[in-house]
């Protein structure tokens, strides 16, 4: 079978204060019934869902990946975000390898931003680009970060779930932004295992005292 010559891939949560970074990446096959498909920032909660699962029904192969608390906090969000790119990639190559059982027609991964100070995404065995606002410009791009989008907002509102005291922090909504909600949340009652303790405002507060 041929398969599409292009994987896309985003990453969603860099900026939060709350929660792991995740990225998506999809092996773009693209369909009429995505017309409309764009950044994941600039839909709706609904268009979002609908699109999620018109990649489901249409079969495509796509994956997320994601770097913990932890390994933003020891490794810091670039190196994070990064690592969940990867781990994103590579589960997309499994997936078609276990499918296609190769993928010689496959050559490139078009990724969203401006490539790391320190290298690209590593042991990937297919060319990169990497496409400043890339999420607004190809489709394959804007894909991922829908599918990365909708799994990581789906965890986060899982954790007030398992955890309802976490209802006061807004995750519900703001899903670990930085929000006027949130802040007075923070500074009223402190911070979860979950939040970024190296992400301001956090780190100064807790460095001056301010919260615990």
């Amino acid at each position: 079978m041929k398969l599409s010559s292009v994987i896309g891939c985003d990453e969603v949560g860099r900026g939060c204060l709350a929660g792991p970074v995740v990225a998506g990446a999809i092996l773009w096959e693209p369909y009429p019934s995505f017309d409309g498909l764009n950044d994941s920032k600039k839909l709706t909660l609904k268009q979002r869902e609908d699109f999620f699962q018109k990649f489901k029904d249409f079969g495509l192969i796509f994956a997320t990946g994601s770097a913990d608390i932890n390994e933003i906090e020891e490794r810091n969000i670039l190196c994070a975000t990064r690592l969940a790119m990867e781990r994103a990639v590579f589960e997309v190559l499994e997936r078609i390898r276990t499918k296609y059982l190769s993928f010689p027609n496959l050559d490139i991964v078009l990724i969203d931003g401006k490539a790391y100070p320190n290298g690209y995404l590593q042991n990937i065995p297919l060319d990169q680009k990497w496409i400043i606002k890339g999420d607004e410009k190809e489709p394959s791009i804007m894909a991922a970060s829908v599918i990365a989008k909708v799994l990581r907002d789906r965890y986060i509102k899982s954790l007030v779930d398992q955890f309802p005291e976490y209802e006061k922090y807004g995750w519900r909504t703001n899903v670990g932004y930085g929000t006027k909600k949130h802040f007075k949340a923070i500074k009223k009652y402190g911070i979860t295992p979950f939040h970024r303790k190296t992400f301001d405002p956090i780190k100064t507060w807790l460095k001056e005292g301010i919260i615990k």
